[in-house]
């Protein structure tokens, strides 16, 4: 049997199986008693054997296919205007991606060379050791800073420039 891993779709802890068969299965990560799927050796080699009919319940129980139980639900938060997964600090400082919001990819890929310009330069790291939670435009270690447009009520490729 295979790590617990985080299911890709919903988050459930799962792990991936080789069925009899040789199909790749996920099943949950904890035995239960209304389990199907039992850790079987075949030719010395681990696999899963799929119980059906008489051969249950699986005594000390068997794991549960994870096809029949998956919520579906996406891993993380969806941007409100085009449905894609996005990062949780989008949406709690923007509500949505930027581009979705109408800014230019131009004016964010200025934005990330901005930033990429200012945390190599010495005045950020100097700034990013003695404070990184000064106000807006101090400091361009602080996510919450360079993103920010409600508390500032600048575009993200504003807020993403220093002040010296």
């Amino acid at each position: 049997m295979s790590d617990v891993q985080p299911c890709p779709t919903c988050s459930v802890p799962v792990r991936t199986v080789l069925t009899e068969g040789g199909l790749r299965i996920q099943v949950e990560a904890d035995r239960r008693p209304e389990g199907t799927v039992l850790p079987v050796k075949v030719d010395g080699q681990h696999r899963a054997r799929i119980l059906t009919g008489g051969q249950l319940p699986a005594r000390g129980g068997a794991y549960i296919d994870h096809r029949k139980t998956c919520g579906k639900k996406p891993a993380g938060p969806r941007c409100p205007i085009c449905k894609d997964p996005m990062d949780p600090i989008h949406l709690e400082l923007d509500g949505a991606h930027p581009t979705c919001l109408g800014i230019p990819e131009v004016e964010l890929a200025q934005a990330a060379q901005a930033t990429k310009d200012a945390a190599e330069s010495p005045h950020h790291a100097a700034v990013t050791a003695s404070s990184t939670t000064g106000p807006p435009g101090t400091c361009l270690g602080s996510t919450s800073q360079r993103l920010s447009r409600r508390s500032t009520g600048k575009r993200v490729a504003d807020a993403l420039v220093p002040s010296r």
